[in-house]
């Protein structure tokens, strides 16, 4: 799609981590086909995690992103998130 084409140099380098060791990059269709739902949380203002990787696979998957603006999610318990992953 053209859309990946615009995102090529994003992905070489911001998305390296979640696909390092893989022949190849995600299968963006296969994810959607294998889940019944999908839900991305990440914190606009995490500061050990680039916002932008979950916006690039929000939008690869067609989600939204859930944004509790809670940093990067080192509290023990995370009450916030349970209405979503319940």
């Amino acid at each position: 799609a053209d859309h990946e084409k615009d995102l090529e140099p994003f992905y070489d380098e911001a998305l390296k981590p979640y696909y390092a060791g893989l022949a190849k990059p995600f299968n963006w269709e296969k994810v959607k086909n294998g889940c019944e739902e999908i839900v991305i949380i990440h914190s606009s203002d995490d500061i050990e995690v680039p916002y932008e990787h979950s916006e690039i696979i929000a939008k690869e998957l067609g989600v939204d992103i859930v944004d509790p603006k809670k940093g990067h999610f080192l509290e023990e318990t995370f009450e916030d998130i349970l209405p979503f992953i319940e």
